[in-house]
């Protein structure tokens, strides 16, 4: 995890700072595009989280059950926070503030997370007789798709909210907004973790 990791949250920290000097220098909207797309490479903290408590407790169903359960409803905590955090940021100093503070918690975060080395879970050996390439193991093509879509809707959720919020003069409010949102699934992750699973995963 940390030979991946911290490269590729540099990496989308750059280009989330590129974007945050082009828009304040006022650059073609292309560089925007151009800039974002770097911070595709974000590491995905909560899979790196459950794989390591899958390392931890493979062998105790129940205990991993709670524990992937937990890890969900702290996501969903992350969610709730950082929007209404970030709007009260962007309105109360300057537009920049939301982004450059999710940039330094993400670089200062994936750093501490990835220094536990003692949780880390070991690579897997490469199968000798799968495919060479991951994205042709059986099932991964549509499993992406799925994710695409589910991007797709997050993503404009998240947008269109704030961009209602504004237009109605509730700009803070968008933040708020797009944190009610993620309450649900924070109490659904609660809720399910106190239940004891029907069968294993």
């Amino acid at each position: 995890q940390r030979r991946v990791a911290r490269p590729a949250a540099a990496l989308a920290a750059c280009g989330a700072l590129a974007l945050v000097a082009c828009v304040h220098l006022g650059a073609p909207a292309w560089t925007l595009f151009a800039a974002y797309a770097a911070t595709a490479t974000v590491p995905n903290a909560g899979a790196m989280a459950r794989a390591r408590w899958q390392a931890l407790l493979g062998e105790d169903p129940a205990r991993r059950h709670t524990a992937n359960s937990l890890e969900q409803a702290v996501d969903e905590v992350c969610f709730m926070v950082g929007p209404a955090l970030a709007a009260v940021l962007c309105t109360s100093l300057f537009p920049e503030a939301g982004t450059l503070t999710g940039v330094a918690l993400l670089v200062g975060g994936i750093t501490l997370f990835t220094a536990q080395r003692a949780t880390e879970p070991r690579p897997h050996p490469r199968s000798a007789t799968g495919p060479a390439v991951p994205l042709r193991q059986p099932g991964t093509a549509p499993l992406l798709a799925v994710f695409l879509a589910t991007g797709v809707v997050f993503g404009t959720l998240e947008v269109t909210t704030l961009a209602f919020a504004d237009a109605a003069g509730h700009a803070a409010a968008g933040g708020l907004i797009v944190g009610l949102q993620a309450a649900g699934s924070c109490v659904a992750g609660l809720v399910y973790g106190a239940r004891a699973p029907l069968a294993p995963p």
